[in-house]
């Protein structure tokens, strides 16, 4: 989340912060599927910020969130692929980037 937040500053010093949608910002606001899928089709870019383990976190149920239909980034990240907005991913911490095969993402 720390990473996040200082891209988040340095796209909004360099975009300004109305241009910019930050759905960790928004996450616990309560924004719903709806939302966010508007949302995400207004972007020209996304960006993703990939932890190490983003790929391994899992939700109270055992299921990977990224395979979780109610998983915020989940539905971000299906709704800008589904729109082929372009998606950037940021790999921090040593993370590496999966194969293509190495994942799915809900609803894609």
């Amino acid at each position: 989340m720390e990473m996040a937040g200082r891209l988040r500053d340095r796209l909004a010093h360099a975009f300004g912060r109305e241009h910019l949608f930050i759905g960790v910002d928004l996450i616990s606001g309560g924004v719903f599927k709806v939302e966010q899928n508007d949302q995400v089709a207004a972007c020209q870019a996304f960006v993703t910020v990939i932890s190490p383990n983003w790929l391994e976190l899992n939700d109270e149920s055992g299921q990977r969130l990224i395979n979780n239909p109610k998983d915020s980034v989940a539905i971000e990240i299906s709704a800008a692929l589904s729109r082929n907005i372009r998606v950037i991913p940021v790999l921090v911490d040593g993370a590496r980037m999966p194969t293509e095969g190495g994942f799915a993402v809900s609803g894609i």
